[in-house]
């Protein structure tokens, strides 16, 4: 992936309304549309929070209860791509949350994924992939993604 510039900008928007539950969102850049890179940011971000055996997942809700949902996913457009991660969490919690989560993404970051990650990951892509050329919408994503 290359360097896009900017990448080193972080930015932090609050928006407080008076619920029980906090919304939170980290999103990094990723890889356009067309990268080679955008097939190991899909393994990744299986890994990192794509579900329930996800980093993450494991880490935020079921080991320390923080989370109702934990979930990261990537978009890949033309010439952009993002890789973001979403927790639903009790509002006194969100900073302990956003710490795991920041953590977690320097952590894959600096060691990457380990090889159990990367063939489970693996396995579930094969088998997402199996699963949306069975549906007519997915399908049409694709062709007019081409």
């Amino acid at each position: 992936m290359r360097d896009a510039p900017g990448d080193e900008v972080r930015s932090l928007d609050v928006t407080s309304r008076d619920t029980e539950q906090a919304h939170l969102v980290v999103g990094v850049r990723g890889p356009e549309r067309r990268s080679p890179d955008r097939f190991a940011l899909s393994l990744l971000n299986h890994s990192l929070g794509g579900g329930i055996s996800s980093r993450l997942f494991q880490k935020i809700r079921e080991e320390r209860g923080l989370a109702y949902s934990v979930v990261s996913d990537r978009v890949a457009y033309a010439d952009t791509g993002a890789l973001a991660v979403s927790v639903g969490t009790a509002p006194e919690r969100i900073k302990e949350v956003l710490r795991l989560v920041l953590d977690e993404i320097e952590d894959l970051a600096a060691k990457g994924v380990t090889k159990e990650e990367l063939e489970l990951a693996k396995g579930h892509l094969r088998a997402d992939t199996i699963l949306s050329l069975e549906e007519s919408g997915a399908r049409m994503s694709r062709i007019g993604a081409s």
